[in-house]
């Protein structure tokens, strides 16, 4: 921000600055809620887990599609 503040990060589905937010045009919308209601270590598994799948996709095989 201009006065070096940083802004409070959005931790609630309740947080007014979500009001009026049209969500059906945002990739990933229908997942924002759960996303928010994780505790921490919820969180910290899903990171986890999403870092395991992309080092399995570093090790992956393109497999032609002409067989």
């Amino acid at each position: 921000m201009k006065d070096g503040t940083e802004p409070t990060p959005v931790t609630s589905p309740d947080d007014p600055r979500l009001a009026g937010m049209g969500m059906d045009d945002v990739a990933g919308a229908d997942q924002l809620d759960g996303m928010l209601a994780m505790t921490p270590d919820e969180r910290l598994d899903s990171m986890v887990a999403m870092a395991d799948f992309a080092e399995q996709l570093r090790h992956g095989h393109i497999i032609s599609s002409k067989r």
